[in-house]
């Protein structure tokens, strides 16, 4: 392929790209508005998102997206204008809407325009992210789902299922590596070492662990005042 024909194809592919954005911004707004009025309320139907499914051949959990995406580009118009004229797509635009709110919009959109679709995705989930942890009633719901399940299977081993908080994960990650050290350094130092028999060094097996253990909740409680911190002048929760 030459490189006229090259350069022709990419603009067509730009310029496709930029149509389909703005069609894709239409049909998140009127999906939006038909949520809105409840027309797709029907026999069978759980929701606009399923309603959708049906009707536009997408997947559930992308009705369920277009909708909230649609709703709120409502308090964002500048977001919601650059995506109907097709200079921004919908996988950025229901990112942004994830962490944008009107105070910040402009600043946002900035970011959009100019960051790809992978970093803006990168920056969206590390922001969304940080918010999250800021947020006491996102803590206080997370330590209510919090479960643990252990079984033994017919094999005979046993399988260990846990959805912890961050704290009692790190506290619980820290319990299982130190337990896992602690058994490599016993089956370690119970084997001979040397021509006699003699270790060159002496290491306390018990404590080890146990100072892997302290490190490490040390070292996450340290991540969370570093986190606290840098997070003082933040505002609150962006709406999901």
């Amino acid at each position: 392929m030459s490189k006229t024909i090259s350069e022709d194809v990419g603009h067509r592919i730009e310029e496709l790209s930029a149509q389909i954005h703005a069609a894709t911004a239409e049909l998140v707004q009127l999906s939006a508005e038909y949520d809105d009025v409840g027309g797709w309320l029907g026999v069978g139907l759980r929701s606009c998102a399923h309603w959708l499914s049906i009707h536009a051949g997408v997947d559930v959990g992308t009705g369920a997206e277009m909708v909230r995406t649609g709703h709120a580009l409502e308090a964002l118009p500048q977001i919601a204008e650059a995506f109907a004229e097709g200079r921004l797509s919908f996988d950025k635009v229901r990112k942004v809407t994830r962490v944008a709110v009107p105070e910040d919009e402009q600043v946002w959109l900035d970011v959009a325009l100019n960051a790809s679709g992978g970093q803006l995705s990168r920056i969206c989930r590390a922001v969304a992210s940080a918010l999250d942890a800021a947020d006491p009633l996102l803590a206080g719901h997370a330590l209510q789902l919090r479960s643990l399940r252990m079984w033994w299977r017919d094999d005979g081993m046993l399988q260990v299922m846990a959805a912890l908080p961050r704290e009692d994960g790190a506290v619980f990650q820290a319990a299982v590596e130190a337990a896992a050290w602690s058994a490599r350094l016993r089956a370690a130092f119970s084997a001979p070492c040397g021509r006699w028999g003699r270790r060159s060094h002496r290491v306390d097996v018990r404590r080890a662990p146990q100072r892997c253990a302290r490190s490490r909740v040390r070292g996450v409680g340290r991540q969370r005042l570093e986190d606290a911190n840098s997070r003082a002048d933040t505002p609150g929760r962006r709406p999901r």
